[in-house]
């Protein structure tokens, strides 16, 4: 972090103390990501979908179709990523007779945006449920990283029992509190502006964060459920600590990988077919 960006954190810090929500509203522009590259795989597998363009209050939520038939597979991105991170799973899926949907969150890929807000993640990820879900059944949602907790409190929101057949969550946090953890980390967050970005999410979400977390959603929902987590993940490095905690848990599969990190773990084909092969399951 640079001598500026510590500056901005350091000032955040004080105006918290006066108006806790200018001071996150701030932190959550300072939080966008910026323009990020895309490959030239991601470009070609972009230019086969449909684009689907949904309104959220005058901001523009970008969306990716492919495929016309088949059972529906949503992906959902973390963040400071986009859809076309998940480039190697489209053609594999269609290849297996899957429709694939993703959208691009707020302030990510090219929906537009000014912050990125978590509830206003989810909030643009219940939408896109919602619009999904009018098209036929959603057989399964993959999520990597942060995906995995907007899918989640989307899901609550919409009060659907059993909403998917499957989840597949790739390199997710255990709870929102590692999230936070994580940010704090990142950013170098002081403790008043990790606890008034607590106090805001409990407040919308409805909910203490220490009762939101990946087995409150296994004890709510009755779908299958596949995490699979790199060894060497560097920002939710909880792998230990879930493969023990999963075990025996009805409808829950662990697959640990090595040295594929948090990100690169989506341009592995072994990790896309592990996710085929679990898909496949009756």
């Amino acid at each position: 972090m640079g001598i500026f960006q510590k500056n901005i954190i350091g000032l955040l810090n004080l105006l918290a103390y006066v108006s806790d929500r200018a001071a996150l509203m701030i932190l959550f522009k300072l939080m966008r990501p910026g323009k990020l590259g895309i490959s030239e795989n991601e470009q070609e597998v972009l230019v086969q979908a449909q684009v689907i363009t949904l309104d959220i209050n005058g901001d523009k939520l970008v969306g990716y179709c492919w495929g016309s038939e088949g059972p529906i597979v949503m992906l959902i991105h973390g963040a400071h990523s986009r859809s076309s991170r998940f480039s190697l799973f489209v053609p594999l899926m269609l290849a297996q007779g899957y429709r694939v949907i993703a959208f691009d969150l707020p302030a990510h890929g090219e929906s537009s945006g000014k912050s990125a807000d978590v509830i206003k993640a989810i909030a643009a990820v219940r939408i896109a449920l919602l619009h999904v879900f009018q098209h036929g059944d959603i057989d399964t949602v993959i999520t990597h990283s942060l995906g995995f907790g907007l899918m989640q409190a989307a899901v609550q929101e919409l009060g659907v029992k059993k909403p998917f057949k499957r989840v597949i969550a790739i390199s997710c946090p255990e709870n929102f509190d590692e999230v936070l953890f994580s940010l704090k980390r990142r950013f170098a967050l002081p403790n008043k502006l990790v606890s008034v970005f607590r106090q805001y999410l409990e407040f919308n979400l409805d909910v203490s964060l220490k009762d939101f977390s990946l087995f409150s959603f296994m004890e709510d929902k009755s779908c299958s459920i596949l995490f699979i987590h790199d060894e060497s993940d560097s920002v939710f490095p909880n792998t230990l600590s879930l493969s023990s905690k999963i075990q025996g848990i009805p409808g829950a599969s662990f697959i640990s990988t090595q040295q594929l990190g948090h990100t690169r773990i989506l341009t592995d084909i072994s990790v896309v077919e592990q996710c085929l092969s679990f898909m496949a399951k009756e």
